[in-house]
């Protein structure tokens, strides 16, 4: 009979399977109980009371505006008018940049 160390060859597979199977029921084990010690608690906004994510209140809002609205919209504080047509005609008086819609990833 070989030996690895001190052990058996046959001995140390075992321990090690005997291992593997122990680290795999413990994890098993501490999904199963909820994984304790981590934060459940919901502190976002865009969650439901039932836990479950609210797609509504993540979806962007969008409304036509007649030129008159948009000049003012347009240079309100926290504007940043991307001017999205192509092909390129020039710039849109108000915007602060450039980028063709079929380039936007």
């Amino acid at each position: 009979m070989s030996t690895k160390g001190n052990l058996p060859e046959h001995r140390s597979g075992r321990l090690l399977v005997v291992g593997l199977v122990l680290i795999a029921a413990l994890t098993v084990g501490y999904f199963l109980v909820g994984m304790p010690g981590m934060d459940h608690s919901s502190t976002t906004t865009a969650e439901s009371s039932t836990g479950q994510m609210d797609m509504n209140a993540m979806a962007p809002t969008f409304r036509s505006l007649d030129p008159l609205q948009w000049e003012r919209q347009s240079r309100g504080d926290g504007a940043f008018v991307v001017n999205v047509h192509t092909p390129y005609a020039g710039e849109i008086a108000g915007t602060r940049a450039f980028i063709a819609f079929d380039k936007i990833l």
